[in-house]
C-alpha cells in the first residue's frame, strides 16, 4: 500500500474556533472583534462579544476564507503536477539512454558476418 504524499481535507469556512480549543482556528482574532483577541471556548456564553456583527462580515470571511482554501489546493495540484512532469522527464531520459543503447547493439549486429563465425560443434 503506498504512503500519501498528501493530505488534503476541508475546513469549516465560517467557524473561527477549533472543536476543543479556545483559539482562532488560523489564529488571528475575529473579525469585527474590538479587542483584537478572538473568543475562546465552546458554546454562547453570556455576555460574549458576537464574532460577527454584520452578515456582510460573514459572508466577506467566507469567502476569504474558501479562496485561501482554494490557494492551498491549486499550490498542492502544482506540487502534483510538478512531480509527474519530473516522472515524465526521468522516464523520457531513460528511455532515450535506451534507444542509443539498442542503436549500437543493432550496429554491432550489422558488422557481423555470419558466414565468417565458426560455430562449435
Amino acid at each position: 500500500m503506498p504512503f500519501p504524499l498528501r493530505t488534503l481535507e476541508p475546513l469549516k469556512l465560517c467557524r473561527l474556533e477549533e472543536a476543543g480549543g479556545d483559539g482562532a482556528e488560523r489564529g488571528g482574532p475575529a473579525p469585527g472583534d474590538p479587542s483584537g483577541v478572538a473568543e475562546g471556548g465552546g458554546g454562547r456564553r453570556r455576555g460574549a462579544v458576537p464574532l460577527f456583527g454584520t452578515l456582510e462580515q460573514v459572508s466577506s470571511y467566507a469567502l476569504v476564507s474558501l479562496l485561501m482554501q482554494l490557494s492551498d489546493l491549486s499550490r498542492c495540484a502544482g506540487d502534483i503536477f510538478g512531480g509527474i512532469l519530473s516522472e515524465a522527464d526521468s522516464l523520457c531520459h531513460r528511455n532515450a539512454r535506451l534507444q542509443r543503447r539498442l542503436g549500437a547493439l543493432e550496429e554491432l549486429l550489422a558488422r557481423l558476418d555470419h558466414r565468417k563465425v565458426k560455430i562449435r560443434e
